[in-house]
């Protein structure tokens, strides 16, 4: 569920949100959200 939750975070708000934010603050939001949702735990 955890996994689920962060792809839906990603997917459905950070993508969209891109489109009305400057290109660099909003490729950094990307950017650290990915890692966030994304990053495989060591």
């Amino acid at each position: 569920m955890k996994k689920w939750l962060k792809s839906f975070v990603h997917n459905v708000i950070v993508h969209p949100l891109m489109q009305f934010l400057p290109e660099k603050i909003g490729t950094k939001m990307h950017d650290r959200n990915a890692d966030w949702a994304f990053k495989k735990d060591a």
